[in-house]
């Protein structure tokens, strides 16, 4: 069993193949779940093997199995010495078991990893985000702005998401998630969607609490809320939109209607 399950890590002695070219090899031969329990049933065994926890965590995180994540990214900083990836890795575990809230656990574990590569582009993004979600614009801002000025990496994702989230904090341009933002979301792991998502739809309920006198902008946040399952939130915010245009009968008519459409009342 030692022998299979090594084999699938890596050969002892020889140049590891990437975890990604070994998960996709298995992807094709449709025994991942055969081959995590392999792993698994070791690390029940062996609770300390570092290389194990290591292999495992990402591919939890990939299969969405967010718990399980936390835990092992938090033995491989426990039982080896952490680095930017591995703290990050178990701040987006974090985030995927909040669904999509960056805690103040999550946020110091992103803290933990900018002090081991203060370059790290992962843990910036979600700072970043965490600043959104805090309704922070200034703070935001400037660290999607600092984002932008100093990675090389032409990784379009990161960039296009820190560009759109610049001109949507921005008074003059258009608020919540617009076409372009909710595309390139659909191309993200669930757990970065989910805190993008959350981090604009907090972004809009702020502007709107600012200027409640934004026809489109309760739409677009009832229609936000619905897409992210929170339909409380969604009557709470339709409520809300009652109450600003109560003197306004023609523009709530249009709001509710939408709000019906959306099988959305008031509470």
């Amino acid at each position: 069993a030692a022998i299979g399950l090594y084999a699938w890590l890596g050969t002892p002695g020889m140049p590891d193949m990437p975890l990604g070219e070994r998960m996709s090899s298995a992807l094709q031969n449709q025994d991942v779940e055969i081959l995590m329990a392999q792993v698994e049933k070791h690390l029940a065994e062996n609770p300390n093997d570092l290389r194990g926890w290591t292999v495992i965590a990402p591919v939890y995180l990939r299969r969405e199995r967010y718990n399980d994540a936390v835990l092992a990214f938090s033995n491989v900083n426990r039982l080896g010495e952490p680095s930017a990836a591995s703290e990050t890795g178990l701040g987006e575990a974090l985030v995927g078991a909040q669904e999509g809230v960056i805690s103040d656990e999550a946020r110091a574990a992103f803290q933990r990893a900018l002090k081991l590569e203060p370059g790290f582009i992962r843990a910036r993004f979600f700072l970043a985000i965490a600043a959104d979600q805090d309704g922070d614009r200034e703070e935001a801002v400037r660290r999607w702005k600092d984002l932008l000025a100093s990675s090389e990496e032409p990784d379009g994702g990161w960039r296009r998401i820190a560009r759109q989230r610049l001109a949507a904090l921005q008074p003059e341009t258009q608020v919540g998630p617009g076409g372009a933002e909710i595309d390139a979301a659909s191309q993200m792991a669930p757990e970065d969607r989910q805190a993008m998502i959350r981090s604009m739809v907090a972004g809009l309920a702020e502007r709107l609490n600012e200027n409640p006198d934004d026809q489109d902008g309760w739409i677009r946040l009832i229609r936000s809320y619905t897409v992210l399952g929170d339909r409380e939130a969604a009557a709470r915010a339709l409520g809300d939109a009652r109450a600003a245009f109560a003197g306004d009968p023609e523009t709530l008519g249009k709001i509710v209607a939408a709000a019906d459409a959306l099988g959305v009342a008031a509470q």
